[in-house]
């Protein structure tokens, strides 16, 4: 159960932002260099992960653990949004198809 959260909340949702950062930096000839927001972006969904797992152990915290969590995944995901989605509207700047 707690295995299953761990590696839901937490590693696919980190995995997911790294590669959507990566492709669509690369895919749109960017330097793979992240952004600050978007590093702030990663920290957030590590933290939810985090209190997604360890904050339910305690029963009384269970409802607000998972409001938190996925409250941290919302704002993650939108700070990915800020600075991706100008690049992902914009073609590419090597002036290349794809």
């Amino acid at each position: 159960y707690i295995a299953t959260h761990a590696f839901a909340a937490g590693a696919i949702g980190a995995m997911t932002l790294g590669m959507m950062a990566r492709v669509a930096l690369g895919h749109t000839a960017r330097p793979l260099k992240l952004a600050k927001i978007t590093v702030a972006a990663f920290i957030l969904m590590v933290i939810a992960g985090v209190v997604r797992v360890f904050l339910p152990m305690i029963p009384e915290l269970h409802t607000m653990a998972i409001h938190i969590s996925g409250g941290l995944w919302i704002v993650a995901w939108g700070l990915f949004l800020v600075p991706y989605t100008p690049i992902l509207l914009k073609p590419r700047i090597d002036g290349q198809f794809g």
